[in-house]
């Protein structure tokens, strides 16, 4: 299966068109540098004359602001998710921790019941064994 508007598809089957290439590198050098702040303001409309240096650099300065201030919303919008999910997930863990808990506590609380039964029962043997062997006893003297 051929994907045709990939640009990787045309480089993998073999076939390299250099102005396609180029336009891949370039859009990729736009993106990276227009997020690290690297690409600067157009001085175009210095150049016309339609504004001056200052205001230009005016411009700059507030877009610089927003950009950093959007990426800064947006890493606290990601880590408050991040912390979100983990502390949904620690109660989730919580509430599991503590029904096996109730599980753990209600199976000891069977064996000790058990084990207190056992010990009831073979007392009141041995008190049955002391009780028949007395009477033994006795009528043996």
């Amino acid at each position: 299966m051929e994907r045709k508007n990939c640009p990787y598809a045309v480089m993998l089957s073999g076939k390299l068109d250099k102005d396609m290439i180029w336009e891949m590198v370039k859009r990729n050098i736009i993106q990276i540098s227009s997020y690290k702040d690297i690409l600067c303001c157009s001085v175009g409309g210095v150049k016309k004359g339609a504004f001056t240096e200052e205001v230009a650099e005016q411009r700059f300065e507030a877009w610089l602001k927003n950009k950093k201030s959007a990426i800064d919303a947006e890493k606290a919008k990601v880590s408050a998710a991040k912390d979100a999910a983990a502390k949904k997930r620690l109660e989730e863990e919580t509430e599991k921790n503590k029904a096996k808990a109730e599980v753990v506590a209600a199976k000891k609380a069977a064996e000790a019941a058990a084990k207190a039964e056992a010990e009831a029962a073979a007392k009141a043997e041995e008190e049955a064994n002391a009780v028949a062997e007395a009477p033994a006893s006795e009528s043996a003297e």
